[in-house]
């Protein structure tokens, strides 16, 4: 044991020693506490006890000269202080005797303010001052009450103190021996133990808490030596297993840094770990910045067309622990506030047993081949002279018109549109003035209709308009408007000025219609009925309009 004490120094023993003695302090000043609240109702009983003593010596004292005085029924005032004199001396707890008659006051002794004076009333018979029965007040003085309770106070509170001065040593010692002692070996040795003397143990021998709990503290120790021993046999064999997943991983960075695709992986909850070079690229953040922060902070998304924000593949992967693959049409916001097209997927990530680790997330820039299909899906639907819709794409947006209006019974129109005078254009300045001069009439047929209405270039000089949700009335007018329109417009090419019209057949759209190929047959006969009738003029297909049953037969039999 005092092997193990040499582990502490002085300033630590001394530190130690305060245990004890916090403890006989809590038990000293608990039984000080006790002893006060005792003296407290001790002193209580000993004032009630004292005052009654008092009360009952003058009543006492004052019975006794009643008596005397009934004894001897010619006494006098003078008889009366003579035998109250007397008996003082004889009773010495009085200290001082007042004794008034009338006007005449006979002290014994001087009451002082440290007396406590209790008055009785004392009568004489007989026919003193031709009174026949007078009346003496007696008064009393003994040593006051406070005054007696202090000095018992005093006398009480220095022997309790004593007593408890005596026990508070006598603790501390015995706390000492008992606790500190056995308290300072354990900690010597625990000091041992953290300097790395392996092989020192807890005394054991003794035969109550410390000798149990020294028991318990060596056999974890040494269970923590052979666990110790253990665990470096299984660090050896994880370093070795951690070089061979090293150089696997240095092969597999090398592999993810060559590959065209960006990736980037992420923790269960979201937190970046990884990004390759062409996610560096693609993002504008590099692998040091955003390593650490949340997925979604970096890899901003929206969508193509309204710029709304949209969750990411990543996110949503790790939501719903499977592969995720998003066929939206997508930007991603880089770091310099530019957008880039993208396509992306992600995939979980999981570890041996299967539960979730996190996630990777590839995607490419698809900018360039999302440009190059929307320009072929242009170029598809698009007339590359002025701009408007192909024949292709007006013939398909009349089916969807034609399907309104035989499941919704809603009403539309159609306008075909002949320029007049555009051969003599074409002729006499050339094709290019020609194609400048289509696309300037395009604009003017764009002015003239609503927005909701569909104008395209059918070939040559020929136009189609749909104009939706519309009556035949409101169709006339329209057409009237875009025939107003083109036969004011003139055509100015180099110094020479040219007026163009248009014959314009119109035809109403309802669920009576049978087909598109109907409407643009019924329409064109329409528009060569205008030409006939003299040119730039409108006119209107009716089913019983028998010139355009003549007409179609016509065609018919061409």
């Amino acid at each position: 044991m005092s092997d193990n004490q040499s582990y502490l120094d002085d300033s630590e023993l001394n530190g130690l020693s305060a245990l004890p003695v916090r403890v006989a302090g809590i038990v000293f000043w608990g039984l000080v506490a006790i002893g006060l609240f005792v003296v407290v109702i001790a002193l209580g009983k000993e004032q009630e006890f004292i005052i009654q003593s008092q009360q009952s010596s003058v009543d006492r004292f004052t019975a006794e000269l009643s008596q005397h005085i009934v004894k001897q029924p010619s006494t006098t005032l003078d008889a009366v202080i003579s035998y109250v004199q007397d008996r003082s001396a004889v009773v010495s707890s009085f200290q001082a005797i007042t004794i008034k008659s009338g006007q005449e006051i006979t002290k014994i002794g001087q009451p002082t303010s440290q007396m406590d004076c209790y008055t009785r009333p004392v009568f004489i018979p007989g026919k003193t001052k031709n009174i026949a029965v007078s009346q003496v007040e007696l008064s009393l003085c003994l040593t006051s009450v406070e005054t007696q309770i202090a000095q018992s106070r005093k006398e009480l509170l220095l022997g309790m103190g004593g007593m408890f001065l005596v026990f508070g040593l006598l603790l501390q010692k015995i706390l000492n021996a008992v606790l500190t002692r056995p308290f300072r070996s354990m900690i010597g040795t625990a000091l041992a133990i953290s300097n790395g003397d392996e092989d020192i143990r807890f005394v054991e021998s003794k035969n109550d808490e410390f000798g149990y709990l020294g028991r318990f503290i060596n056999q974890a120790l040494d269970y923590s030596k052979e666990q110790r021993n253990a665990l470096h046999q299984a660090l050896e064999q994880i370093c070795e297993a951690e070089f061979q997943l090293y150089e696997e991983k240095e092969k597999a960075v090398v592999t993810l840094h060559s590959i065209g695709d960006a990736v980037i992986t992420t923790d269960g909850s979201g937190n970046i770990e990884y990004m390759n070079p062409a996610a560096e690229e693609l993002t504008g953040w590099s692998s040091g910045e955003a390593i650490g922060i949340p997925f979604d902070n970096m890899m901003r998304l929206v969508e193509e067309e309204s710029k709304k924000a949209m969750p990411s593949s990543t996110m949503r992967c790790l939501q719903s622990e499977e592969r995720m693959v998003c066929e939206k049409q997508k930007l991603l916001l880089r770091r310099d506030g530019s957008y880039v097209a993208i396509a992306d997927s992600a995939a979980p990530i999981r570890d041996q047993n299967g539960t979730l680790v996190g996630a990777v997330t590839v995607f490419r820039d698809v900018g360039h081949a999302r440009q190059l299909a929307q320009k072929l899906s242009y170029q598809a639907s698009h007339d590359p002279l002025t701009g408007l819709y192909n024949r292709r794409e007006f013939e398909a947006r009349l089916e969807e018109l034609l399907d309104s209006a035989g499941d919704q019974k809603k009403q539309h129109a159609l306008c075909y549109v002949d320029l007049d005078q555009f051969k003599i254009v074409n002729d006499v300045c050339g094709h290019g003035a020609g194609d400048e001069l289509l696309r300037q009439l395009a604009e003017v047929l764009q002015s003239q209709i609503r927005d909701a209405d569909i104008l395209a270039r059918l070939g040559g000089d020929e136009f189609g308009v749909l104009l939706t949700h519309c009556s035949l009335e409101q169709a006339t007018r329209i057409a009237e408007n875009l025939r107003s329109a083109l036969h004011a417009f003139r055509f100015q090419h180099e110094e020479r000025s040219f007026e163009v019209g248009a014959s314009i057949g119109v035809i109403e759209i309802n669920n009576a219609s049978h087909s598109s190929e109907e409407l643009m047959a019924s329409a064109d006969i329409a528009c060569y009925a205008a030409k006939d009738g003299g040119r730039n003029r409108i006119h209107v297909y009716q089913p019983s309009d028998t010139e355009m049953e003549e007409r179609r037969g016509e065609m018919n039999w061409v």
